[in-house]
């Protein structure tokens, strides 16, 4: 859960709404794009305002997210194109039919909808599946203006964004886990990240659709940019410890994050979604935070003996 401080979804802050605010957030999709988009019901999933399937005329379906977060919204216009571009170059992410802003600055964008369900756990065969999309990402380079690479590294080690810093004051727990990985990755302080491949930001299980074995769509890709792989690859191998994903898994993922830019890297990108994810849990979920703290240790752990 590597997120960027203008992430939406994050959005700590952000309320949740209702579906008179969603209809009334489509009615405006419609008299901007000329559509007649009907509200059918939310879909699983989302932190925030979440996905909503909608439906036209000839019964053509669609997915509507949205977002009372005014500040996310130059995020979302920037993606489009980049979007629009990496879908030419074969990336299985759904296409946008529209986007743009509400009358109060409030972003949105209808996708296409693609049949599939996400992916439900880290075996050994989802892991196969994953590495091979992420393997896809190298050198696609979508946003060098959007650089994933010099955000961890600012994140780690200057405290960037805040997280590091809010979840070392947090507690015990917190500072533990803090205090591991600055050790973890202090031989690693002048090591530049590779860039140049495609970077989701929150490339979670939860985020990948999958139907007969076959991704038929990544999605939450707002936040996409350029960076290394390994970003991606860390997220995943994080999510995995933390949901006690199969072992034999798990080591394929950290081999295979080594194998992209070597195990300093590797940790590097694993300390930024670590403090990533406990600064979202501190302010959403902090009964869950002593459990993912644990785990995270235990990676970190690992990651040591790894290097």
């Amino acid at each position: 859960m590597l997120r960027g401080s203008d992430d939406g979804d994050r959005g700590i802050g952000v309320t949740s709404v209702d579906a008179g605010s969603t209809a009334a957030v489509l009615a405006e999709v419609n008299a901007a794009h000329g559509t007649g988009w009907t509200l059918v019901r939310r879909l699983d999933g989302g932190a925030q305002s979440g996905a909503h399937l909608v439906r036209d005329d000839s019964g053509g379906q669609a997915v509507l997210k949205w977002s009372t977060r005014t500040a996310w919204a130059p995020q979302v216009l920037r993606a489009a194109p980049v979007i629009a571009r990496m879908r030419q170059r074969g990336w299985p992410t759904p296409a946008w039919l529209a986007v743009g802003t509400t009358r109060a600055g409030w972003p949105y964008q209808v996708q296409e909808f693609v049949a599939g369900e996400p992916v439900r756990r880290l075996g050994p065969a989802e892991v196969r599946l994953l590495l091979a999309l992420v393997d896809s990402h190298a050198g696609l380079d979508p946003d060098p203006g959007r650089d994933w690479s010099w955000y961890v590294r600012a994140e780690v080690f200057d405290g960037h964004d805040g997280f590091r810093d809010r979840v070392r004051d947090s507690g015990p727990d917190g500072a533990r886990v803090v205090r591991t990985y600055l050790e973890l990755c202090e031989p690693y302080r002048d090591l530049p990240l590779p860039t140049g491949d495609l970077v989701h930001g929150d490339l979670g299980t939860q985020n990948v659709l999958v139907a007969d074995g076959v991704i038929t769509g990544v999605v939450d890709v707002e936040a996409l940019g350029s960076g290394t792989r390994a970003i991606d690859l860390a997220g995943l191998l994080r999510q995995g410890w933390v949901d006690g994903a199969d072992p034999e898994a798990l080591a394929r993922l950290r081999h295979a994050a080594e194998a992209v830019a070597g195990p300093g890297v590797l940790a590097v990108c694993t300390a930024a979604t670590v403090f990533g994810m406990l600064d979202w849990l501190l302010a959403r979920a902090p009964d869950e935070v002593a459990h993912c703290a644990a785990a995270a240790l235990r990676l970190a752990a690992d990651l040591r003996r790894s290097g």
